[in-house]
């Protein structure tokens, strides 16, 4: 299993804050063709229509994850958190944790094992609700799941020490006011973990390309996890399954590292770091992986009160 190795501190190369109280616009990457075929998806689908295919993608994908395979892939995930460990193991230990679009409950198990006295799962989808909470079941009363969306938390205010949400924010129909009810459930003092993709590169582009006939589901999404997963293996990397993601999510978003640190000064959210993982994003060079390397993910702590 390849072993992650975050760095606290940011590449000479990387862009600086800007001081600003506005929220930055996406700007996407689209030929004129794939835009048009992305406003006509949002002609015929409404909000919830677009949830309930989101939750079916990733139910179909997350279930994947069970027995063996649940245990290798939490592991890669508990390394990541033991990179974080000066940051934000110190808040997981002892803490009430939630991690928001939790799939199968990989993170949560991770969490648990760092030391967390409970962890909370949110997910769209009620078949990954099941999975997770089959995967967890050893754990007992330490760990609740529920089926929700992460736009509207079923949470009151001020509930989590740690709130963790991974991959998550730029797959809903509005990123900012998820990253917004992320911070509404922390506790003063509490840490985020937001990752969410970066813009650029070729595969963005390509993925673009891709998405004009997956969105209409040429292929048929069953289809192409048979077809990624006979090219791809099962391997740490996951190939398939990213390749599926980035194709087949009825939203699928991409930022700046600028723009998501805007996201955490308008949010009250101090001491934001960046880390970066050896996973396929990083190995890339920015020709393909895009100037902020894939995946961007930022750890900030609340403002206490």
């Amino acid at each position: 299993m390849t072993s992650v190795d975050l760095k606290g501190t940011l590449p000479a190369d990387t862009i600086e804050v800007a001081q600003t109280n506005a929220y930055t616009p996406i700007v996407k990457y689209y030929p004129c063709w794939a835009s048009d075929a992305r406003q006509d998806i949002e002609a015929r689908m409404d909000r919830q229509d677009k949830e309930r295919l989101c939750g079916e993608v990733y139910s179909s994908l997350w279930s994947h994850y069970k027995g063996a395979l649940f245990d290798q892939y939490t592991w890669h995930i508990w390394n990541e958190l033991n990179t974080y460990a000066p940051f934000l193991n110190p808040k997981i230990k002892d803490g009430v944790c939630l991690d928001a679009g939790c799939g199968s409950g990989r993170a949560m198990a991770a969490m648990l094992a760092v030391g967390a006295t409970r962890v909370e799962g949110l997910d769209i989808s009620p078949v990954n609700v099941t999975v997770a909470a089959d995967n967890l079941s050893a754990f007992g009363d330490r760990v609740g799941v529920r089926q929700g969306s992460v736009i509207t938390m079923p949470y009151d205010d001020e509930t989590f020490d740690v709130v963790h949400c991974y991959g998550v924010l730029h797959h809903t129909k509005d990123p900012y006011k998820g990253f917004q009810e992320c911070c509404r459930v922390l506790k003063p003092g509490g840490t985020l973990l937001v990752a969410n993709y970066c813009r650029g590169g070729l595969v963005n582009r390509v993925l673009d390309l891709g998405r004009f006939f997956t969105t209409r589901r040429i292929p048929p999404l069953s289809v192409m996890k048979r077809i990624s997963r006979a090219i791809f293996g099962e391997d740490d990397r996951h190939y398939w399954y990213a390749l599926l993601d980035g194709l087949y999510a009825p939203f699928r978003e991409t930022y700046t590292e600028q723009e998501m640190r805007t996201w955490f000064e308008e949010n009250h959210l101090d001491d934001v770091q960046r880390y970066y993982c050896k996973g396929f994003y990083y190995d890339w060079p920015p020709l393909f992986s895009g100037k902020d390397r894939g995946l961007i993910v930022l750890v900030g702590q609340k403002a206490a009160a």
